[in-house]
Protein backbone atom coordinates (compact mmCIF):
# COMPACT_ATOMS: atom_id res chain seq x y z
CA UNK A 1 0.00 0.00 0.00
CA UNK A 2 1.32 3.41 -0.95
CA UNK A 3 1.38 5.99 1.82
CA UNK A 4 0.25 8.56 -0.79
CA UNK A 5 -2.99 6.83 -1.69
CA UNK A 6 -5.86 9.28 -1.94
CA UNK A 7 -9.10 8.54 -0.11
CA UNK A 8 -12.48 10.05 0.64
CA UNK A 9 -14.04 9.81 4.09
CA UNK A 10 -17.67 8.79 3.96
CA UNK A 11 -18.56 7.08 7.24
CA UNK A 12 -18.50 7.57 11.01
CA UNK A 13 -15.32 6.91 12.96
CA UNK A 14 -15.61 4.13 15.52
CA UNK A 15 -13.17 1.92 17.43
CA UNK A 16 -10.28 3.92 15.97
CA UNK A 17 -11.18 3.36 12.30
CA UNK A 18 -12.98 5.53 9.74
CA UNK A 19 -14.56 4.05 6.57
CA UNK A 20 -13.10 5.54 3.39
CA UNK A 21 -13.37 5.19 -0.38
CA UNK A 22 -10.06 4.61 -2.18
CA UNK A 23 -10.57 5.57 -5.85
CA UNK A 24 -7.25 4.03 -6.88
CA UNK A 25 -8.36 0.62 -5.59
CA UNK A 26 -11.90 0.81 -6.87
CA UNK A 27 -13.35 -0.02 -3.48
CA UNK A 28 -13.58 0.72 0.24
CA UNK A 29 -11.32 0.26 3.24
CA UNK A 30 -10.64 1.84 6.66
CA UNK A 31 -8.28 4.61 7.77
CA UNK A 32 -6.63 4.38 11.17
CA UNK A 33 -7.50 7.46 13.23
CA UNK A 34 -4.22 7.36 15.18
CA UNK A 35 -1.55 7.24 12.46
CA UNK A 36 -3.57 7.69 9.26
CA UNK A 37 -2.58 4.43 7.54
CA UNK A 38 -5.09 2.54 5.39
CA UNK A 39 -5.89 -1.13 5.80
CA UNK A 40 -4.38 -3.35 3.12
CA UNK A 41 -7.74 -5.03 2.50
CA UNK A 42 -10.10 -3.62 -0.12
CA UNK A 43 -13.83 -4.29 0.12
CA UNK A 44 -16.90 -4.03 -2.07
CA UNK A 45 -18.86 -2.47 0.84
CA UNK A 46 -18.06 -1.63 4.46
CA UNK A 47 -19.89 -0.78 7.70
CA UNK A 48 -18.97 1.16 10.81
CA UNK A 49 -17.05 -0.78 13.48
CA UNK A 50 -19.20 -1.96 16.40
CA UNK A 51 -17.63 -3.62 19.42
CA UNK A 52 -14.27 -4.04 17.59
CA UNK A 53 -15.77 -5.74 14.52
CA UNK A 54 -17.04 -4.46 11.18
CA UNK A 55 -19.17 -6.25 8.60
CA UNK A 56 -17.81 -6.09 5.05
CA UNK A 57 -18.49 -7.50 1.59
CA UNK A 58 -15.52 -8.81 -0.35
CA UNK A 59 -14.87 -8.97 -4.09
CA UNK A 60 -15.32 -12.76 -4.19
CA UNK A 61 -17.07 -13.50 -7.48
CA UNK A 62 -18.24 -17.03 -6.63
CA UNK A 63 -20.05 -18.04 -3.47
CA UNK A 64 -20.74 -16.01 -0.31
CA UNK A 65 -18.99 -12.66 0.06
CA UNK A 66 -19.95 -11.28 3.48
CA UNK A 67 -17.58 -11.49 6.43
CA UNK A 68 -15.95 -9.43 9.22
CA UNK A 69 -12.74 -7.52 9.81
CA UNK A 70 -11.30 -6.88 13.30
CA UNK A 71 -9.75 -3.72 14.72
CA UNK A 72 -6.43 -5.60 14.48
CA UNK A 73 -6.93 -5.66 10.68
CA UNK A 74 -7.61 -9.40 10.62
CA UNK A 75 -9.99 -10.38 7.83
CA UNK A 76 -11.91 -13.55 8.66
CA UNK A 77 -11.27 -16.35 6.19
CA UNK A 78 -14.83 -17.65 6.30
CA UNK A 79 -17.42 -16.10 3.98
CA UNK A 80 -21.14 -15.92 4.75
CA UNK A 81 -24.28 -15.40 2.71
CA UNK A 82 -25.48 -13.13 5.52
CA UNK A 83 -23.37 -11.62 8.31
CA UNK A 84 -25.38 -10.05 11.12
CA UNK A 85 -24.16 -6.87 12.88
CA UNK A 86 -22.59 -6.81 16.33
CA UNK A 87 -24.33 -4.92 19.12
CA UNK A 88 -22.74 -2.64 21.68
CA UNK A 89 -21.52 -4.52 24.77
CA UNK A 90 -22.20 -7.94 23.18
CA UNK A 91 -19.20 -10.12 22.45
CA UNK A 92 -20.75 -12.27 19.74
CA UNK A 93 -23.26 -12.34 16.91
CA UNK A 94 -24.35 -14.89 14.33
CA UNK A 95 -23.86 -15.32 10.59
CA UNK A 96 -25.29 -17.66 7.97
CA UNK A 97 -24.12 -19.79 5.09
CA UNK A 98 -27.46 -20.40 3.42
CA UNK A 99 -29.50 -22.16 6.16
CA UNK A 100 -26.54 -22.98 8.41
CA UNK A 101 -25.84 -20.60 11.27
CA UNK A 102 -22.55 -19.87 13.05
CA UNK A 103 -21.52 -17.87 16.10
CA UNK A 104 -18.89 -15.17 15.55
CA UNK A 105 -17.03 -13.53 18.44
CA UNK A 106 -15.67 -9.98 18.47
CA UNK A 107 -12.16 -11.44 18.53
CA UNK A 108 -12.72 -13.01 15.11
CA UNK A 109 -13.41 -16.59 16.18
CA UNK A 110 -16.08 -18.59 14.34
CA UNK A 111 -17.42 -21.65 16.10
CA UNK A 112 -20.09 -24.34 16.14
CA UNK A 113 -23.16 -24.16 13.98
CA UNK A 114 -26.43 -23.33 15.69
CA UNK A 115 -29.98 -24.17 14.67
CA UNK A 116 -32.01 -21.13 13.69
CA UNK A 117 -35.49 -20.07 12.74
CA UNK A 118 -34.86 -20.56 9.01
CA UNK A 119 -33.33 -24.00 9.31
CA UNK A 120 -36.84 -25.47 9.69
CA UNK A 121 -35.60 -28.52 11.61
CA UNK A 122 -38.85 -28.52 13.53
CA UNK A 123 -42.60 -28.06 13.43
CA UNK A 124 -44.07 -24.92 14.96
CA UNK A 125 -46.69 -25.85 17.58
CA UNK A 126 -48.36 -22.55 18.46
CA UNK A 127 -47.94 -18.81 18.21
CA UNK A 128 -45.02 -17.39 20.21
CA UNK A 129 -45.55 -15.67 23.56
CA UNK A 130 -42.98 -13.45 25.29
CA UNK A 131 -40.59 -14.01 22.38
CA UNK A 132 -40.52 -17.81 22.85
CA UNK A 133 -41.77 -20.02 20.00
CA UNK A 134 -42.90 -23.57 21.02
CA UNK A 135 -41.70 -26.17 18.49
CA UNK A 136 -41.40 -29.94 18.03
CA UNK A 137 -38.06 -31.13 16.64
CA UNK A 138 -38.19 -33.19 13.44
CA UNK A 139 -35.46 -35.54 14.70
CA UNK A 140 -37.87 -37.06 17.23
CA UNK A 141 -36.02 -35.67 20.26
CA UNK A 142 -39.12 -33.89 21.57
CA UNK A 143 -40.53 -30.40 22.02
CA UNK A 144 -38.72 -27.22 23.07
CA UNK A 145 -38.61 -23.44 22.44
CA UNK A 146 -36.87 -21.04 20.07
CA UNK A 147 -35.92 -17.62 21.46
CA UNK A 148 -36.97 -15.27 18.63
CA UNK A 149 -34.68 -12.49 19.85
CA UNK A 150 -31.50 -14.40 18.94
CA UNK A 151 -32.67 -17.55 17.13
CA UNK A 152 -31.32 -19.93 19.77
CA UNK A 153 -33.09 -23.25 20.21
CA UNK A 154 -33.28 -24.27 23.85
CA UNK A 155 -31.05 -27.33 24.28
CA UNK A 156 -33.45 -29.21 26.57
CA UNK A 157 -36.09 -31.45 24.97
CA UNK A 158 -39.45 -32.35 26.50
CA UNK A 159 -42.40 -34.65 25.95
CA UNK A 160 -44.72 -31.60 25.85
CA UNK A 161 -44.45 -27.84 26.31
CA UNK A 162 -46.96 -25.10 27.03
CA UNK A 163 -46.61 -21.38 26.19
CA UNK A 164 -44.69 -18.91 28.34
CA UNK A 165 -46.90 -16.85 30.66
CA UNK A 166 -46.55 -14.20 33.34
CA UNK A 167 -46.12 -15.13 36.99
CA UNK A 168 -48.57 -13.74 39.48
CA UNK A 169 -45.76 -11.64 40.96
CA UNK A 170 -45.31 -9.99 37.50
CA UNK A 171 -41.52 -10.28 37.77
CA UNK A 172 -40.82 -13.04 35.27
CA UNK A 173 -42.35 -15.48 32.81
CA UNK A 174 -42.26 -19.28 32.79
CA UNK A 175 -43.79 -22.20 30.91
CA UNK A 176 -45.17 -25.55 31.97
CA UNK A 177 -43.17 -28.41 30.43
CA UNK A 178 -43.44 -32.18 30.78
CA UNK A 179 -40.06 -33.93 30.85
CA UNK A 180 -39.52 -37.27 29.15
CA UNK A 181 -39.60 -39.01 32.53
CA UNK A 182 -43.13 -37.70 33.04
CA UNK A 183 -42.28 -34.98 35.57
CA UNK A 184 -44.19 -31.71 35.11
CA UNK A 185 -42.08 -28.66 35.95
CA UNK A 186 -41.72 -24.97 35.21
CA UNK A 187 -38.90 -23.61 33.04
CA UNK A 188 -37.73 -20.02 32.56
CA UNK A 189 -36.41 -18.45 29.34
CA UNK A 190 -32.83 -19.30 30.33
CA UNK A 191 -33.71 -22.99 30.61
CA UNK A 192 -33.67 -23.20 34.43
CA UNK A 193 -36.09 -25.74 35.95
CA UNK A 194 -38.36 -25.14 38.90
CA UNK A 195 -39.75 -28.44 40.21
CA UNK A 196 -42.38 -29.17 42.85
CA UNK A 197 -39.62 -30.55 45.05
CA UNK A 198 -37.45 -27.46 44.60
CA UNK A 199 -40.24 -24.96 45.31
CA UNK A 200 -42.26 -24.89 48.48
CA UNK A 201 -45.92 -25.73 47.99
CA UNK A 202 -47.08 -22.15 48.53
CA UNK A 203 -44.84 -20.80 45.78
CA UNK A 204 -45.88 -23.57 43.38
CA UNK A 205 -49.53 -22.92 44.20
CA UNK A 206 -49.06 -19.21 43.41
CA UNK A 207 -47.42 -20.01 40.06
CA UNK A 208 -50.10 -22.49 38.95
CA UNK A 209 -52.91 -20.17 40.08
CA UNK A 210 -51.27 -17.22 38.33
CA UNK A 211 -50.87 -19.06 35.06
CA UNK A 212 -54.45 -20.32 35.12
CA UNK A 213 -55.59 -16.77 35.85
CA UNK A 214 -53.56 -15.47 32.89
CA UNK A 215 -54.96 -18.20 30.63
CA UNK A 216 -58.52 -17.25 31.64
CA UNK A 217 -57.86 -13.63 30.60
CA UNK A 218 -56.40 -14.86 27.29
CA UNK A 219 -59.40 -17.11 26.60
CA UNK A 220 -57.28 -20.30 26.64
CA UNK A 221 -58.31 -21.52 30.09
CA UNK A 222 -60.06 -24.73 28.98
CA UNK A 223 -57.09 -25.91 26.95
CA UNK A 224 -54.67 -24.94 29.72
CA UNK A 225 -56.68 -27.02 32.18
CA UNK A 226 -56.82 -29.91 29.70
CA UNK A 227 -53.05 -29.69 29.27
CA UNK A 228 -52.55 -29.81 33.05
CA UNK A 229 -54.85 -32.80 33.46
CA UNK A 230 -53.06 -34.78 30.76
CA UNK A 231 -49.47 -33.95 31.65
CA UNK A 232 -49.86 -34.01 35.41
CA UNK A 233 -51.77 -37.28 34.99
CA UNK A 234 -54.84 -36.06 36.86
CA UNK A 235 -57.89 -38.27 36.33
CA UNK A 236 -61.33 -36.70 35.96
CA UNK A 237 -62.29 -38.43 39.20
CA UNK A 238 -60.11 -36.10 41.25
CA UNK A 239 -62.17 -33.19 39.94
CA UNK A 240 -65.50 -34.77 40.98
CA UNK A 241 -67.59 -32.10 42.67
CA UNK A 242 -65.06 -29.37 41.77
CA UNK A 243 -66.23 -26.22 40.02
CA UNK A 244 -63.60 -26.12 37.25
CA UNK A 245 -64.31 -22.43 36.67
CA UNK A 246 -63.21 -21.67 40.24
CA UNK A 247 -59.44 -21.13 40.13
CA UNK A 248 -59.05 -21.76 43.86
CA UNK A 249 -60.83 -25.12 43.73
CA UNK A 250 -58.88 -26.22 40.64
CA UNK A 251 -55.50 -25.19 42.05
CA UNK A 252 -56.35 -26.92 45.35
CA UNK A 253 -56.73 -30.16 43.37
CA UNK A 254 -53.58 -29.66 41.27
CA UNK A 255 -51.21 -28.51 44.03
CA UNK A 256 -52.98 -29.31 47.27
CA UNK A 257 -54.67 -26.65 49.41
CA UNK A 258 -52.74 -23.88 51.12
CA UNK A 259 -52.17 -24.09 54.86
CA UNK A 260 -54.31 -21.14 55.95
CA UNK A 261 -56.71 -18.41 54.88
CA UNK A 262 -53.85 -15.95 55.38
CA UNK A 263 -52.01 -17.70 52.54
CA UNK A 264 -55.02 -17.24 50.26
CA UNK A 265 -55.19 -13.56 51.23
CA UNK A 266 -51.49 -13.29 50.43
CA UNK A 267 -52.22 -14.77 46.99
CA UNK A 268 -54.92 -12.17 46.32
CA UNK A 269 -52.56 -9.43 47.46
CA UNK A 270 -49.96 -10.61 44.95
CA UNK A 271 -52.46 -10.74 42.11
CA UNK A 272 -53.76 -7.26 42.94
CA UNK A 273 -50.77 -5.11 43.75
CA UNK A 274 -49.65 -1.54 43.21
CA UNK A 275 -46.92 -0.91 40.64
CA UNK A 276 -45.01 2.37 40.52
CA UNK A 277 -43.07 3.38 37.41
CA UNK A 278 -40.75 6.38 37.62
CA UNK A 279 -39.92 8.17 34.37
CA UNK A 280 -37.87 11.09 35.67
CA UNK A 281 -38.74 14.76 35.32
CA UNK A 282 -41.16 14.30 38.22
CA UNK A 283 -43.34 11.88 36.23
CA UNK A 284 -44.49 8.60 37.69
CA UNK A 285 -47.23 6.08 36.91
CA UNK A 286 -49.19 4.13 39.52
CA UNK A 287 -51.19 1.02 38.69
CA UNK A 288 -53.33 -1.52 40.45
CA UNK A 289 -52.98 -4.77 38.50
CA UNK A 290 -56.17 -6.78 38.63
CA UNK A 291 -58.20 -8.21 35.80
CA UNK A 292 -57.39 -5.06 33.82
CA UNK A 293 -54.44 -2.80 34.59
CA UNK A 294 -55.04 0.95 34.75
CA UNK A 295 -52.16 3.39 35.11
CA UNK A 296 -52.64 6.83 36.59
CA UNK A 297 -49.85 9.23 35.62
CA UNK A 298 -48.74 11.96 38.03
CA UNK A 299 -46.42 14.91 37.67
CA UNK A 300 -45.43 15.64 41.22
CA UNK A 301 -48.68 15.23 43.13
CA UNK A 302 -50.92 16.27 40.25
CA UNK A 303 -52.85 13.63 38.30
CA UNK A 304 -52.40 14.37 34.61
CA UNK A 305 -53.49 11.24 32.69
CA UNK A 306 -55.17 7.85 32.88
CA UNK A 307 -54.04 4.98 30.62
CA UNK A 308 -55.22 1.41 30.20
CA UNK A 309 -51.72 -0.09 30.01
CA UNK A 310 -48.21 0.76 31.09
CA UNK A 311 -46.72 3.85 29.39
CA UNK A 312 -44.36 2.83 26.59
CA UNK A 313 -41.14 4.40 25.37
CA UNK A 314 -37.90 5.92 26.54
CA UNK A 315 -37.11 9.52 27.38
CA UNK A 316 -33.49 8.77 26.51
CA UNK A 317 -34.47 7.85 22.96
CA UNK A 318 -37.06 10.47 22.16
CA UNK A 319 -38.22 12.61 25.08
CA UNK A 320 -41.73 11.11 24.83
CA UNK A 321 -43.59 8.07 26.01
CA UNK A 322 -46.76 6.57 24.64
CA UNK A 323 -49.99 6.44 26.67
CA UNK A 324 -52.71 3.99 25.73
CA UNK A 325 -55.84 5.83 26.82
CA UNK A 326 -58.96 4.31 28.39
CA UNK A 327 -60.94 5.00 25.19
CA UNK A 328 -58.48 2.85 23.19
CA UNK A 329 -56.60 5.68 21.51
CA UNK A 330 -52.91 6.51 21.93
CA UNK A 331 -51.27 9.80 22.85
CA UNK A 332 -47.63 10.83 23.22
CA UNK A 333 -46.62 12.72 26.37
CA UNK A 334 -43.47 14.77 26.91
CA UNK A 335 -41.43 15.21 30.07
CA UNK A 336 -43.69 18.06 31.22
CA UNK A 337 -46.74 15.81 31.17
CA UNK A 338 -48.12 17.53 28.08
CA UNK A 339 -49.76 15.64 25.22
CA UNK A 340 -48.08 16.18 21.87
CA UNK A 341 -48.86 15.45 18.24
CA UNK A 342 -52.12 13.87 17.08
CA UNK A 343 -54.39 11.20 18.58
CA UNK A 344 -53.52 7.77 17.18
CA UNK A 345 -55.14 4.35 17.03
CA UNK A 346 -54.63 1.54 19.52
CA UNK A 347 -51.74 -0.09 17.65
CA UNK A 348 -49.30 2.81 17.83
CA UNK A 349 -45.86 2.10 19.35
CA UNK A 350 -43.36 4.09 21.39
CA UNK A 351 -40.26 5.67 19.87
CA UNK A 352 -37.42 3.37 18.92
CA UNK A 353 -34.21 4.66 17.29
CA UNK A 354 -35.89 8.05 16.95
CA UNK A 355 -39.01 6.87 15.12
CA UNK A 356 -42.46 5.83 16.34
CA UNK A 357 -44.90 3.64 14.47
CA UNK A 358 -48.27 5.42 14.39
CA UNK A 359 -51.73 3.99 13.73
CA UNK A 360 -53.71 6.53 11.71
CA UNK A 361 -57.43 7.19 11.69
CA UNK A 362 -57.84 5.49 8.30
CA UNK A 363 -56.48 2.26 9.81
CA UNK A 364 -53.10 2.38 8.08
CA UNK A 365 -49.67 2.69 9.70
CA UNK A 366 -46.91 5.24 9.24
CA UNK A 367 -43.77 6.41 11.07
CA UNK A 368 -43.02 9.81 12.56
CA UNK A 369 -39.82 11.36 13.87
CA UNK A 370 -39.28 13.27 17.13
CA UNK A 371 -40.69 16.46 15.60
CA UNK A 372 -43.99 14.73 14.85
CA UNK A 373 -43.35 14.72 11.09
CA UNK A 374 -44.71 11.55 9.40
CA UNK A 375 -42.98 9.80 6.51
CA UNK A 376 -46.26 9.92 4.56
CA UNK A 377 -46.70 6.17 4.06
CA UNK A 378 -49.80 3.99 3.94
CA UNK A 379 -48.87 0.65 5.46
CA UNK A 380 -51.15 -2.24 6.37
CA UNK A 381 -48.55 -3.55 8.86
CA UNK A 382 -45.01 -2.76 9.99
CA UNK A 383 -42.32 -3.50 12.53
CA UNK A 384 -40.28 -0.72 14.10
CA UNK A 385 -36.82 0.16 12.76
CA UNK A 386 -35.37 -2.96 14.35
CA UNK A 387 -33.08 -4.04 11.49
CA UNK A 388 -29.73 -2.64 10.38
CA UNK A 389 -27.92 -3.20 7.12
CA UNK A 390 -25.17 -1.25 5.43
CA UNK A 391 -25.15 1.31 8.22
CA UNK A 392 -28.82 2.23 7.83
CA UNK A 393 -31.84 1.37 9.97
CA UNK A 394 -34.59 -0.64 8.29
CA UNK A 395 -38.18 -1.58 9.10
CA UNK A 396 -40.07 -4.56 7.70
CA UNK A 397 -43.35 -3.27 6.23
CA UNK A 398 -46.29 -4.22 4.08
CA UNK A 399 -47.81 -1.44 1.96
CA UNK A 400 -51.58 -1.08 1.78
CA UNK A 401 -52.89 -3.09 -1.16
CA UNK A 402 -49.83 -5.35 -1.29
CA UNK A 403 -49.46 -8.88 0.08
CA UNK A 404 -45.65 -8.74 0.14
CA UNK A 405 -43.32 -7.71 2.96
CA UNK A 406 -40.40 -5.44 2.09
CA UNK A 407 -37.86 -3.20 3.84
CA UNK A 408 -37.77 0.60 4.04
CA UNK A 409 -35.16 3.01 5.39
CA UNK A 410 -35.85 5.97 7.68
CA UNK A 411 -36.67 8.11 4.63
CA UNK A 412 -39.51 5.76 3.71
CA UNK A 413 -37.65 4.42 0.66
CA UNK A 414 -37.88 0.74 -0.27
CA UNK A 415 -34.42 -0.83 -0.21
CA UNK A 416 -32.94 -4.14 -1.34
CA UNK A 417 -31.32 -6.17 1.44
CA UNK A 418 -30.28 -9.72 2.23
CA UNK A 419 -31.83 -9.50 5.70
CA UNK A 420 -34.15 -12.38 6.56
CA UNK A 421 -37.38 -10.79 7.80
CA UNK A 422 -38.98 -12.55 10.75
CA UNK A 423 -42.47 -11.18 10.08
CA UNK A 424 -42.54 -12.50 6.52
CA UNK A 425 -41.32 -15.91 7.66
CA UNK A 426 -43.88 -16.19 10.48
CA UNK A 427 -46.62 -15.19 8.05
CA UNK A 428 -45.56 -17.97 5.67
CA UNK A 429 -45.68 -20.46 8.55
CA UNK A 430 -49.15 -19.22 9.52
CA UNK A 431 -50.38 -19.56 5.94
CA UNK A 432 -48.97 -23.10 5.90
CA UNK A 433 -51.26 -23.96 8.82
CA UNK A 434 -48.72 -24.02 11.64
CA UNK A 435 -50.89 -21.67 13.71
CA UNK A 436 -54.25 -23.29 13.09
CA UNK A 437 -56.29 -22.09 16.07
CA UNK A 438 -59.11 -24.51 15.23
CA UNK A 439 -56.95 -27.60 15.62
CA UNK A 440 -58.36 -29.75 18.41
CA UNK A 441 -55.23 -30.94 20.22
CA UNK A 442 -53.97 -31.21 23.76
CA UNK A 443 -51.77 -28.13 23.65
CA UNK A 444 -52.28 -24.53 24.55
CA UNK A 445 -52.85 -22.10 21.70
Amino acid sequence: MSENESYIKFGISSCGWTPVIVPGRGGFTYRNDADGHLMEHTFRTVNTFINNMARVRTFDEIGPNETYVTVDEKLLEMRFTKAMPFEENKSETYAFVNDEAYRVTNTGYVYKKIEFLHQLAYKVLRKPTYGMLPVEMNDGSGQTFINLSDGKIMKERFEAVDNFREHPDLLSVMAFVKKHDGELVFIDKEGKFYTKDAIENKAMYFKVYGMLNEAKKEGTYEKTLRWLKKNWELDDEVFFGVDTNDLRQVTDVVCGPLDSEEDYEDLEAKLVRITVLNFGNGLRALAVNGSESEFTIFKGDKKIAQTSTSPIGSFEDSGFFLCRMKDGTCRFMNGDGEYCFDVYGEHADGFYHGFARIHKKDGTFDFMDRTGSPLGLKLSDATGFIYEDGGQLLAEVKFKGSDKWCFINTKGQVVETNIIGVRADLEELEEAGYFDDDEDDDYIE
